[in-house]
């Protein structure tokens, strides 16, 4: 936090780390470490949830695949993206925030390719193919030359502190211009990985090639395409100097950040970060202020923003696909033949005839009025205009008017109901139109659950009193 000494890890019950801040007693931190796993928890949970709600077996993917509509489940993780330069601190990041040393870090190009870390049931490492089957969404990457072999994938079993139930973190080959060859296409591989980023975060090394050409290219190319996900960081803060020599290194990177088209327009709020696990602490908070729970935060507040997203998305796509059925059954209606290819021999049996003809024309407007959700004021001018055109076409005199008018009732119910029962079968093929109402059934079914999901997940951020 700026203008304040950053929170710094402690050990307090067996192995998990909590933000140890100044103002806090130690009861209060293990309190507020306890309302963060909690948090932790029930945000775990809903994304498991979103996302079984459209992938089990009478789901939501299932509902838009029979009626041609293709829908995507939700990821149940965010991915943060590492990007900067050779030895700008990107892996060490990673292994500050997991709590573990999984990535080398040196000031040698120690990351040569890409890396996921991810929770696991165990420690783990997977490579090639066998990340790709934890990632399928990366065989899209298959296809460029040497990327395969630079994939690799770290399991760690998760903990409430690395939160890595609900975050993956991408390191990043070290970026440097020169002679340096990459097995792959560097820039190409970078822009696919900002777009199934939910953040980005960027380190300039104030004491290296902060401000190597390739660096500044591809931030170029992220920011024009994925502003909003941009987050950049002036990392080893505490090795830059005084306060004014921090100041005048920053100057110079967004003052060349700036001179790029595609970045002079942005505004750029970079923060001061470091490694808080130094032995001398305390002294470098004095000399440089730790912006590094910021970065926490920010991910907090990702995580937060996603669930929500996903909601909308969710409702958004359940309303869709009601919307689809609807109009399935529109166009189901409007097919059915309302006329009948029979010759009559007299008057009365014509009039038998035309009046079966206007049954089904009026049982075929009442679906259609029901189904585009007429008043029922709208459905009894229907059914009245129906009977004058019966009592036109039975009557030719007022005096029989009223005698017909007692059959009509009765006839016209006769009518709907030998449609109903006899006609319908051949008119409408019952698989199909039982096959709408069942995924109208399912769809019910699951936009209940996201109700009652949403409704848990406030209760969970908000006080019951508040409510």
């Amino acid at each position: 936090m700026a203008g304040s000494a950053s929170p710094q890890f402690t050990d307090i019950l067996s192995g998990v780390y909590v933000f140890n801040l100044p103002n806090l007693s130690q009861y209060e931190v293990i309190g507020q470490m306890i309302m963060t796993s909690s948090m932790d928890q029930e945000r775990e949970k809903t994304l498991k949830q979103l996302h079984s709600i459209y992938a089990e077996s009478n789901g939501l993917i299932e509902c838009g695949r029979k009626l041609g509509h293709q829908l995507f489940e939700p990821r149940r993780k965010m991915n943060i993206l590492l990007v900067g330069n050779h030895s700008s601190g990107k892996s060490s990041f990673i292994n500050w925030y997991v709590g573990q040393k999984i990535q080398k870090t040196g000031v040698a190009i120690e990351t040569q390719g890409f890396t996921f870390v991810t929770a696991g049931r165990m420690r783990e490492t997977l490579t090639g193919e066998s990340a790709i089957r934890l990632f399928p969404y990366l065989k899209r990457l298959e296809s460029m030359k040497g990327f395969v072999s630079y994939l690799n994938a770290e399991l760690i079993v998760p903990t409430s502190s690395n939160r890595l139930n609900l975050v993956s973190l991408i390191d990043t080959p070290g970026l440097a211009d020169g002679e340096l060859h990459y097995p792959f296409d560097i820039n190409k591989s970078l822009v696919w990985m900002g777009s199934i980023a939910d953040l980005i975060f960027v380190f300039f090394d104030p004491i290296g090639q902060a401000l190597c050409k390739r660096t500044l290219d591809i931030v170029e190319q992220l920011n024009a395409l994925y502003s909003s996900r941009m987050r950049f960081f002036l990392s080893k803060a505490d090795e830059a100097g005084d306060d004014y020599d921090r100041q005048k290194i920053m100057m110079q990177i967004v003052q060349e950040l700036c001179e790029r088209p595609g970045l002079n327009q942005s505004g750029f709020d970079m923060l001061t970060i470091y490694l808080p696990d130094q032995p001398d602490l305390r002294l470098r908070e004095r000399m440089c202020v730790n912006q590094i729970d910021d970065a926490c935060r920010e991910i907090d507040k990702t995580v937060g923003s996603i669930i929500q997203n996903t909601f909308v998305v969710m409702e958004r796509d359940i309303k869709n696909v009601f919307e689809l059925i609807d109009k399935r059954k529109r166009q189901t209606l409007r097919n059915l033949p309302i006329t009948i290819d029979t010759s009559p021999k007299d008057e009365q049996q014509s009039n038998y005839i035309e009046s079966l003809t206007m049954g089904r024309s009026l049982f075929k407007k009442l679906g259609l009025a029901e189904e585009e959700e007429s008043t029922t004021q709208g459905l009894f001018t229907l059914i009245f205009e129906t009977y004058m055109t019966f009592i036109t076409m039975l009557a030719a005199t007022i005096e029989k008017r009223i005698f017909y008018s007692s059959i009509l009732f009765s006839l016209v119910i006769i009518i709907t109901i030998y449609i109903i029962v006899f006609r319908m079968k051949s008119i409408i093929s019952p698989v199909r139109w039982l096959g709408l109402s069942k995924i109208r059934s399912d769809l019910e079914r699951l936009d209940l659950k996201r109700e009652q999901l949403y409704a848990n997940y406030l209760r969970a951020l908000v006080p019951a009193n508040v409510l």
